[in-house]
């Protein structure tokens, strides 16, 4: 009789030329203590490359918050930072040892994932985690007149 086994037990095939690494997801508590929390990036990782990706539209957001985005954006601004350092120090070891650099600001957990890039793996963290990123096309279309696109840049 055959011990029944987890779906993580398995090693599927890679795909031919794959990229294989990990996303995860960056919150930020825009109200301390609250419980909500907004995605403001993806951690992207494959071995020691990383790539830190910021929300596309996180400035939209001052619809909601008014002024208080200035602080939204700020606090999102080191929180990305932060985390592209530490990931450029020390790899993919990082996402398992990140230290929030503020209060308020959260790693959500860290998800496997296959693509032809490690650029592709942080589309895919930011389609699946934030309601802000629009149809990646749209959003590099109009990335002249917002802010960063899928870029390493700062926010």
């Amino acid at each position: 009789m055959t011990a029944l086994r987890s779906v993580n037990d398995f090693e599927f095939p890679r795909r031919r030329d794959g990229v294989r690494g990990e996303w995860a997801p960056l919150y930020l508590e825009p109200v301390l203590g609250s419980g909500e929390r907004i995605c403001i990036g993806v951690a992207a990782v494959n071995g020691n490359a990383s790539l830190v990706v910021p929300v596309v539209a996180l400035d939209r957001l001052d619809c909601l918050y008014g002024k208080g985005i200035d602080a939204i954006m700020l606090a999102s601004s080191i929180a990305l930072d932060y985390t592209r350092d530490i990931l450029g120090k020390y790899g993919a070891a990082a996402l398992q040892n990140w230290n929030a650099p503020l209060d308020g600001v959260y790693l959500g957990p860290a998800v496997r994932s296959e693509a032809d890039s490690i650029e592709d793996i942080a589309r895919t963290g930011l389609t699946a985690s934030s309601s802000l990123v629009e149809k990646l096309i749209d959003a590099e279309d109009e990335s002249e007149g917002r802010g960063a696109g899928l870029t390493t840049q700062h926010v």
